[in-house]
């Protein structure tokens, strides 16, 4: 898997798919992955989505598949 790291202390060593649902966004995803990782910071796994998935913004729709970081 591909491991990057922004200053959040944790490295993501795998992604996995995900498929978007109509009331998603980027920011309620990352924050439900923080929840489980309390010293992950929202923005950070905002910007490795974004990263991962190639997005210029955080524009998803209801039955997009993207990839989100295992920490």
């Amino acid at each position: 898997g591909i491991c990057t790291k922004f200053g959040s202390g944790k490295k993501y060593t795998n992604t996995y798919d995900f498929e978007v649902n109509s009331n998603d966004t980027i920011w309620n995803i990352a924050n439900d992955i923080c929840k489980d990782n309390e010293d992950l910071n929202i923005q950070n796994v905002v910007i490795e989505i974004k990263s991962i998935n190639n997005l210029n913004d955080s524009d998803i729709y209801a039955g997009q598949t993207i990839l989100l970081p295992v920490y």
